[in-house]
């Protein structure tokens, strides 16, 4: 074989070599931040997909995913730091959480697919992390059980609500138990849909509730739901307000879903990363 060509191959080979061990240690640095930005909840893994056959060494990835089971958190440790200079790109940088606690409230799982991530190049090649300076707006999806609404619930209104159950029928939810009515706990049922209000708020409308045994008008039905909606706010119970904006719910045979609008939001002043993606 020519020395010309074996020199081109082995180069060949050797670029290649380096582009997967800098696939690793990107896989590997993000799951460590990641963990060590939930306290270190829970358990995480990282993949990423370079862009190209030699994206990592262009410090171009087209999905970076991370998964993670178990975290708990007060919020998503995920800002942004918009800053001139050279950037890094991910295409596609995806969140699978399972199990998450935001706020001390339980969701089964988070989702969410943001596109367009623009990262620090400087504090990736010689800080081996990933400050964020931008990124797009994708879709997201957050996941609740029965249990977990009623723990919703039972946070907010637990000075006038008394032994909830909640369960699904028909796409419908079933809110039962005590609700606190001129000094009395009256049993109740209300059977409803959800809907979402404001790209915040998760209500629960078109509803048929029973108190004592005897259905409620409308009207008074309506005054009742008052001490119960918002179900859901994705801002004070969750703390996502920055990171979704709700477009729609649905209701399955044993949780509901939230569908919205995702981002990485803008970090206010004073505020230092505290979560980096190499």
């Amino acid at each position: 074989m020519d020395d010309t060509l074996k020199t081109v191959i082995f180069g060949f080979l050797g670029m290649i070599v380096f582009h997967a061990s800098l696939e690793k240690r990107a896989q590997h640095d993000a799951a460590r931040q990641v963990s060590a930005s939930f306290q270190n909840t829970g358990s995480i893994r990282a993949v990423t997909e370079p862009r190209g056959m030699f994206g990592a060494l262009a410090n171009h990835f087209y999905a970076v995913d991370i998964y993670g089971t178990g975290q708990s958190a007060e919020h998503l440790p995920f800002l942004a730091f918009p800053r001139e200079g050279w950037k890094g790109h991910i295409r596609h940088l995806r969140l699978h959480f399972d199990n998450l606690t935001l706020k001390g409230l339980p969701v089964s799982r988070f989702e969410a697919d943001i596109p367009n991530v623009t990262y620090d190049l400087g504090q990736a090649l010689y800080k081996d992390r990933l400050v964020i300076r931008g990124a797009g707006a994708g879709s997201a999806t957050v996941t609740i059980g029965a249990g977990g609404l009623r723990t919703f619930i039972l946070k907010k209104y637990g000075r006038s609500l008394r032994e909830i159950q909640v369960s699904f029928r028909d796409h419908k939810v079933v809110i039962s138990g005590k609700i606190l009515l001129f000094g009395a706990q009256s049993p109740f049922v209300a059977v409803g849909e959800l809907v979402d209000r404001d790209g915040r708020y998760v209500d629960l409308t078109r509803t048929s509730v029973d108190l004592n045994g005897q259905p409620l008008s409308p009207e008074v039905a309506a005054n009742m739901l008052k001490q119960i909606n918002p179900v859901l706010d994705i801002a004070a119970d969750l703390d996502l307000a920055e990171y979704l904006k709700i477009s729609h719910v649905s209701i399955g045979a044993s949780d509901i879903t939230v569908f919205g609008q995702a981002s990485i939001p803008v970090a206010k002043s004073g505020e230092a990363p505290t979560m980096q993606i190499p």
